[in-house]
């Protein structure tokens, strides 16, 4: 499954399977530019924005909680100066209640950030720790939740039907990354995955995997190996319409630089008629 394969038909070619696309979305989705302290559309264009719940995705467990701090601070320095109190105090006492339950209590770091409406959440916490802040955000009593992806398999994809009329995906980036980004906005379509077989100038990966089938003795001769090269992904993308590789060619000119290098041998070449018969051995 995929969102970001655009040759799904080679794919599934490769592995012998049906191809099943849909551009269906159960709620809508609208996507965002983040830079500094503007928010763009994908026109680049700047506009006001109400959120409403937000996942904000980090790589590492330190960072969330760090993150997590951080706007919790934010936010209560910002309910100070106006003198507001937006949240549901009663509710989210209610959370600290249920974490402080939990077989390892209450986490000092959660105790600090939901207060402000804000959690982390991360393998770090325990399944029920995890559990409460999951539940917490989909009754939109915490709004704000700083994850890393093991809350893929608990709220998930942004924009939840039955609780959402729509989707926001906001990305954030730097002054410096704006041009990268307006390029990545504009392409129409996503590069095709390819082969890692497809090293133009050197083909090193493609050496590498002739040596070890010619090596674990799983092919012998010619023939075998072209049958195993047929089997991998590389030959699929190279027999496209759009490929300009000559897979028998470089098939040819790795054999020939295996040997040269005295990584293979071909045995009694002199003696065979036809080339698909030709035997490789390791040196």
């Amino acid at each position: 499954m995929s969102a970001t394969i655009p040759n799904l038909n080679q794919l599934a070619q490769w592995i012998n399977a049906e191809t099943y696309e849909t551009t269906f979305r159960p709620i809508p989705l609208e996507e965002y530019i983040k830079i500094e302290s503007i928010l763009y559309n994908k026109q680049f264009m700047s506009i006001q924005h109400n959120c409403r719940s937000v996942l904000v995705f980090y790589s590492t467990k330190h960072w969330c909680e760090v993150l997590a701090k951080l706007l919790a601070k934010n936010f209560h320095r910002i309910i100070d100066d106006k003198q507001i109190n937006p949240f549901d105090r009663t509710k989210l006492e209610d959370v600290i209640e249920q974490l402080r339950r939990t077989p390892v209590s209450l986490d000092t770091d959660l105790a600090c950030s939901i207060p402000m409406d804000v959690a982390f959440h991360h393998a770090g916490l325990t399944i029920d720790e995890r559990e409460i802040i999951e539940n917490a955000y989909r009754a939109n009593i915490i709004c704000v939740i700083v994850c890393t992806s093991t809350l893929s398999s608990g709220v998930g994809r942004a924009g939840r039907k039955g609780y959402d009329d729509y989707a926001e995906s906001i990305l954030i980036c730097s002054k410096q990354e704006v041009k990268l980004v307006q390029k990545m906005f504009e392409q129409q379509t996503i590069k095709p995955v390819n082969s890692c077989f497809f090293e133009v100038e050197t083909h090193t990966s493609l050496k590498r995997a002739l040596l070890e089938v010619i090596s674990s003795l799983k092919a012998k001769t010619k023939e075998q190996i072209i049958s195993y090269i047929k089997s991998t992904f590389f030959y699929i993308c190279a027999n496209s319409n759009k490929s300009k590789i000559d897979e028998q060619s470089t098939i040819d000119k790795c054999l020939s630089w295996l040997c040269h290098n005295e990584l293979i041998h071909c045995i009694d070449k002199e003696n065979i008629d036809n080339e698909n018969n030709l035997r490789y051995e390791p040196t």
